[in-house]
């Protein structure tokens, strides 16, 4: 049985678990206000800590998080292209600047 399973399963030793789980986290990334952890040992949960909220996936979820993000970033660039080509200016800058 892997350690998620058992912090599940036995609430009443959430504490000593939890404690052993602490240890076994591992940092993926972290910036100012977002850390990326692997927990449960087990390594199919992955925390995405932002601020005082936690948000835990597994890696799938996780994945299409990041793709459904990414396109969500691709479509407001290009909100952000067709309002510059709307107002017709460069969106690269002025003319002639490189």
């Amino acid at each position: 049985m892997h350690f998620c399973a058992i912090r599940h399963a036995f609430r009443g030793t959430v504490l000593k678990i939890n404690f052993i789980i602490g240890r076994m986290k591992k940092r993926l990334a972290e910036s100012s206000l977002v850390r990326v952890e692997r927990s449960c040992g087990c390594g199919r949960v992955i925390e995405v800590h932002l601020g005082a909220v936690t948000l835990r996936f597994d890696h799938g979820s996780l994945a299409s998080l990041h793709r459904t993000l990414g396109d969500a970033l691709g479509a407001l660039a290009r909100e952000r292209e067709d309002a510059a080509l709307a107002l017709d200016v460069n969106p690269r800058g002025p003319i002639g600047q490189a």
